[in-house]
């Protein structure tokens, strides 16, 4: 048999995964081969370095000093859940109180500082020193008045 075929069957034959037939083929190439030898002196340190050791504990108070550090890291970060739902309750005020203005800015005119349309239009200007009404009701307007506003724009 080939090298090749064997250095695949050789993590199976340590690990005592083969059968009966393939183990004695494998331990005659085995007697024979140096490479595949050497090959499987590597197989076996290397599962001796990555066998897990049962002897291996965590330092005392491991766990209670990383969720620790966990929570801190926690706390000082920018987006923490604190500093979010800081963050919503301020953006739902501040839409609040907009909301808020913007009735009150559409229903009370004179909160807002404008004036109504009709009152403007009713107002008095006065240009030139002369005082007039803008526009009239229709049934007060006389010939001077029509004068007046035609010499005055």
């Amino acid at each position: 048999m080939k090298c090749q075929k064997i250095k695949i069957l050789l993590s199976a034959y340590l690990d005592n995964e083969l059968s009966q037939e393939e183990k004695e083929l494998v331990n005659s190439h085995l007697t024979g081969c140096p490479s595949c030898s050497q090959y499987l002196n590597g197989l076996k340190t290397l599962k001796k370095i990555l066998r897990p050791s049962r002897d291996f504990s965590p330092r005392p108070f491991f766990e209670t000093r990383l969720m620790a550090r966990i929570q801190e890291m926690e706390k000082n970060a920018l987006f923490s859940p604190g500093f979010i739902r800081l963050a919503r309750r301020t953006i739902l005020v501040a839409l609040g109180f907009l909301f808020i203005a913007a009735i009150l800015a559409f229903t009370r005119p004179e909160i807002a500082g404008s004036i109504s349309p009709d009152s403007y239009l009713l107002s008095e200007v006065t240009t030139n020193t002369i005082s007039e009404n803008n526009f009239l009701p229709e049934k007060n307007i006389t010939k001077e008045d029509v004068i007046v506003l035609a010499y005055s724009k």
